[in-house]
């Protein structure tokens, strides 16, 4: 115990004579006191500190063949592998980090797989604790690849989402994926289905957006943007605007986007369908509201409408549903809330060019029990026209009635039961005591 003593006292004092020595020299050569104090200080905190821990990345291949033998890879990912081989093949060449950056750091270089995996990860719902530590990424380097990652996938010009141009042949295609999806082809001339989305958000700060209020919606008792978008027959988004704050209504957020200069463009008979929300124009299709809704043609009309209507609710669905991330209110700085949902839509859309499923229609929508009709099942293949919240905006549409007209030429009817058609024959009847 003796020698251990003085071993342990002579090494205390060799190192206090080194520390005092330090000092001396720093007195003696006329520098400042305090920062020789400040040195001395620092050198031995630096002798305490604990060890660097270097954990090794996850071996991607190991990590793939698991998935693939327990055919979980498409549950965690969204989408097949195949898929994600093709997307990794589109952005690796932007997304290829420089070595030195991780080698520097004493950790294995970060692989192009392991960035799209926190980025898929993170917009499908996952905790950025269990992604980093999954992959043994520290918490700083998880956000950095996360927002390298999702501005890799907004710049890629395969995964750009632009409006096609307001041509016959540019619209082609798209008009003929809404006749095949209207029954018997009688909506013809349809090239989109619009409608707007309160995208929930954590509230802002003042310093952020300036009117913290306006961004929150009475309607849904949240905060959140408005983004109005635009999809094809196949729920494909061919626009999209974080257009207003959450609390400003429909029809004045398309007006803050550029889509309605787009459709003055478009050659005569061409539309794009709506809900009540917005004012009908020539190129801008609206059902029936209010009391004209009841009338038998009307009413007609305003279902075959709504088979084109539903692509966009639907589209809707499969976003929030698909990228989990959206199911509660976004966390992020404002700043970077167009990056996430523009990232967001663009692999909504890749999924769907590489046929990763097919939504049903028949279970898209569900109705409440306030706006149900006596009799009528709750699930529908169509959007009801007569939602009590909906503000009616009523106005003239030359290709309204040529399409209305068309409806009642084919003797087209709403498929509905004799008791749900003997109720709305009661209200149409009304109209006119």
């Amino acid at each position: 115990m003796a020698s251990n003593d003085s071993s342990s006292s002579s090494s205390m004092s060799s190192n206090d004579s080194s520390l005092d020595d330090t000092f001396s020299t720093f007195t003696s050569s006329g520098s400042d006191v305090s920062f020789a104090e400040d040195l001395c200080i620092a050198s031995i905190a630096l002798s305490f500190r604990a060890d660097r821990l270097t954990a090794t990345r996850i071996n991607w291949n190991l990590h793939v063949q698991s998935l693939v033998h327990e055919n979980l890879f498409h549950v965690k990912y969204r989408m097949s592998l195949d898929s994600f081989n093709k997307l990794l093949d589109l952005l690796t060449p932007a997304l290829r980090l420089k070595e030195q950056f991780a080698i520097v750091s004493g950790f294995e270089p970060i692989c192009c797989e392991l960035m799209l995996h926190c980025a898929i990860r993170y917009l499908a719902g996952g905790s950025h604790h269990d992604i980093r530590a999954t992959a043994h990424i520290s918490k700083p380097s998880f956000f950095r690849l996360l927002w390298h990652t999702i501005n890799v996938i907004n710049s890629c010009p395969a995964l750009a989402v632009e409006l096609p141009e307001p041509t016959a042949g540019g619209l082609s295609s798209l008009r003929a994926g809404f006749k095949a999806v209207s029954y018997g082809g009688v909506m013809d001339g349809c090239i989109g289905a619009l409608d707007g989305y309160l995208m929930l958000i954590t509230a802002p700060s003042h310093a952020e957006c300036g009117n913290v209020t306006a961004y929150f919606s009475g309607h849904y008792c949240s905060y959140g943007v408005n983004l109005q978008a635009m999809c094809d027959a196949d729920c494909r988004f061919t626009f999209f605007s974080l257009a207003a704050p959450g609390k400003t209504n429909d029809n004045v957020a398309i007006k803050k986007t550029s889509l309605l200069a787009w459709l003055e463009l478009l050659p005569p008979g061409y539309f794009i369908a709506a809900d009540c929300a917005y004012s009908i124009t020539e190129h801008l299709v609206t059902p029936y509201s209010g009391q004209q809704r009841f009338l038998e043609r009307n009413d007609n009309f305003n279902f075959f409408l709504s088979q084109l209507r539903i692509r966009i609710e639907m589209a809707f669905g499969w976003l929030v549903t698909k990228w989990r991330i959206l199911h509660t209110p976004i966390n992020v700085k404002f700043s970077n809330l167009r990056k996430l949902v523009s990232g967001i839509i663009r692999l909504h859309n890749y999924c769907i060019n590489n046929c990763e499923e097919t939504p049903l229609i028949s279970r898209m929508f569900k109705i409440s029990g306030t706006q149900q009709h006596p009799h009528e099942p709750s699930v529908l293949g169509y959007i009801p026209s007569d939602a009590p919240h909906v503000i009616s905006r009523e106005g003239v549409s030359h290709l309204r009635e040529i399409l209305s007209r068309r409806v009642a030429n084919n003797n087209l009817e709403r498929p509905i039961t004799a008791a749900t058609r003997t109720a709305l024959q009661q209200r149409r009847l009304t109209m006119y005591e």
